[in-house]
């Protein structure tokens, strides 16, 4: 979004929330709006610079499949099982598979991806 829009917007809810009754719209050319502009500006270069202007990561996510796939085929070799035993090992498999995957779902709201190599946080989440 515009910084344009998004300073109309907050403007426009922080009125509401201090309980103006008829909240009046922020002037773009305002004094204000420009104080407002510059401090976001400000903020965003700042988060930029502690970044290290990384703003591309690599998602975890393609790690967890294949190292559940890995850990599926090293479980299979050499092993005689009845097709039941099998079906029951799939589904613990695809259940353990899901729940690492929710963990790195969850996971992309911190900053353990720009911390850590996405090798590492897929083996964290297993």
């Amino acid at each position: 979004k515009k910084i344009r829009q998004i300073l109309l917007v907050f403007h426009r809810v922080f009125q509401r929330r201090d309980g103006v009754k008829d909240p009046t719209p922020l002037s773009v050319g305002s004094t204000d709006y420009f104080t407002m502009k510059k401090k976001i500006i400000s903020s965003e270069n700042k988060i930029l610079r502690e970044l290290g202007f990384v703003l591309h990561v690599e998602h975890p996510h393609k790690f967890i499949l294949f190292f559940c796939r890995m850990l599926a085929d090293q479980g299979r070799e050499g092993n005689e099982r009845d097709a039941q035993t099998e079906d029951k090992k799939q589904e613990t498999n695809k259940k353990f598979a899901q729940t690492a995957w929710n963990i790195l779902n969850d996971s992309l709201r911190t900053t353990l991806c720009i911390r850590y190599p996405p090798e590492a946080i897929a083996c964290g989440a297993m």
